[in-house]
């Protein structure tokens, strides 16, 4: 949705790549990797650190499979020119033109976003990224809007792009365990950090199934909340892209890292009668996590046994 809002200067899972200088770069030791990226961007400020210029030198090819958009190869910072023959796009080496970067951030675009999984945070904690964020840019409005999901939908789509293992794999049971209790303990961060720092009105948490249920409306309700006013576009995008057409909705399906869906049915997928078993299994590794949210449990249908066999009574 960001990404589609011409006035916003929106990076999309940043983190990707200084994820990969622990790998690839093993010479290469930096502290506050993280925190210098998301603040160069949220700042629109690549010359702030030696980390944030680095990190551009590695943003001329998509990152990660799931972008969106790469707002450094689009026209704002590309040179395009066009003949009666062919279209040529010129893309400047931004990673040596850090102040170039700077420059077009701050004119020609309103806002910034970033978009982080806490996956790829220091030991997957909010406490580890956000509240160094909003102190070490105290002039800028930041505010955070924080996503989180059932967790029955959430492995579900993990499984469907191999990132888990199905039931019966033993592995189910500790992964959503895993994945549920780091949710808790951000959560928990979320609200006592802020509290404390006073900044609690810069929070906004959001649950998937809200812009599943009411896309548009929830969209309204963020941009709101981060001070933003929704151009006509991104309005038609959101529609578009939450109630397609059979045919449109039939090819996006093929790309599991479309964006394209419909919304209500992507949500509530998991609900199948086919993943029984795995729900189960789900519900009571991420019993705290679905308490504190109020989630429901379902997977414990009455017309299934589950404790106790049911045997014929014999005449007496």
């Amino acid at each position: 949705m960001f990404a589609k809002d011409p006035k916003i200067f929106m990076v999309y899972e940043p983190l990707w790549i200084t994820q990969r200088w622990e790998y690839y770069e093993p010479d290469f030791h930096c502290s506050k990797c993280e925190l210098q990226v998301v603040s160069s961007i949220v700042a629109c400020n690549f010359t702030r650190s030696s980390v944030s210029t680095k990190f551009l030198s590695y943003v001329s090819e998509p990152w990660t499979g799931a972008l969106p958009v790469n707002i450094f190869k689009t026209e704002k910072f590309c040179n395009r020119s066009e003949d009666s023959v062919k279209i040529e796009v010129e893309c400047p080496e931004i990673g040596q033109h850090p102040g170039y970067v700077d420059s077009v951030c701050n004119i020609k675009f309103k806002h910034s976003v970033v978009k982080v999984s806490p996956v790829r945070l220091p030991e997957e904690k909010l406490a580890n990224l956000v509240p160094q964020v909003l102190l070490e840019n105290p002039d800028i409005d930041i505010r955070v809007l924080h996503l989180v999901r059932d967790p029955r939908g959430n492995i579900n789509s993990r499984i469907n792009i191999d990132w888990v293992k199905d039931y019966p794999n033993p592995n189910l049971a500790k992964t959503a365990r895993e994945l549920c209790d780091t949710i808790v303990g951000n959560l928990n961060h979320a609200d006592k950090a802020l509290t404390e720092l006073k900044l609690k009105h810069r929070y906004k948490l959001v649950f998937y199934k809200q812009i599943a249920d009411d896309p548009l409306g929830t969209a309204k309700e963020i941009y709101n909340f981060a001070g933003f006013d929704m151009p006509a576009e991104t309005e038609q995008w959101i529609v578009e892209s939450t109630k397609p057409n059979e045919e449109k909705l039939k090819n996006a399906l093929k790309e599991p890292y479309s964006t394209v869906r419909n919304a209500t049915g992507n949500a509530d997928k998991w609900r199948q009668d086919a993943f029984f078993e795995r729900n189960r299994v789900i519900e009571r590794e991420c019993a705290p996590l679905m308490d504190l949210l109020g989630f429901k449990k379902v997977a414990e249908p009455a017309d299934r046994c589950s404790s106790r066999e049911l045997r014929p009574v014999k005449n007496q």
